[in-house]
């Protein structure tokens, strides 16, 4: 399919360009990332023709994010929380029996608040930006681009993000929980 640009400065010798656009029935590709103010931890690349599920997310997400911090941090010595949104494989009876008997703290995340996730603040715009009409051929070139993206990002972003994260957090709860006056702040 041929998306031409609305609006472009060009010579009228020059051809029209043809930019690249996605389609409703282009294939997608989840990744889940997990950071810390260190930088990125963890980046899971869902198989294609596999669901999220949470045997899923447990087996492959949550055990090796947890024997990386074992092996490296020694878990037992320091409090790691995580935190992850309200969505069904995150709260489902797996996952939270797996929780309870890890390293991780979990950090709750409020109910009916799906956009206040630290990676939503930042760093899945970056990951948009940096990905805007580029054309992956493969799931192995997906992870690597994104990979090399998301550890291209300097920790002072990273930590920006965590503040921004803070502060919305304390606006929320100075607010009483009306997140959807957000814009007026």
């Amino acid at each position: 399919m041929k998306n031409f640009t609305k609006l472009i400065w060009k010579h009228s010798s020059q051809p029209t360009p043809i930019i690249p656009r996605a389609n409703i029935g282009d294939e997608k590709v989840m990744f889940t990332v997990f950071f810390s103010e260190e930088g990125i931890q963890f980046i899971h690349q869902l198989p294609h023709g596999e669901t999220m599920n949470s045997r899923t997310f447990v087996k492959d997400v949550l055990t090796p994010l947890q024997n990386k911090y074992v092996q490296q941090k020694h878990a037992k010595q320091i409090e790691i929380t995580i935190h992850h949104d309200n969505s069904r494989l995150h709260t489902a009876k797996h996952t939270k029996q797996f929780l309870q008997n890890s390293v991780f703290d979990q950090l709750q995340h409020p109910a009916y608040f799906p956009d206040i996730a630290p990676c939503d603040l930042s760093l899945f715009g970056i990951l948009k930006k940096e990905l805007k009409g580029v054309m992956i051929a493969n799931e192995l070139q997906a992870y690597d681009l994104v990979s090399r993206i998301l550890a291209e990002i300097h920790q002072i972003e990273i930590w920006r993000t965590l503040r921004s994260w803070i502060t919305l957090l304390q606006w929320i709860a100075k607010h009483d929980g009306d997140y959807q006056s957000k814009d007026k702040r």
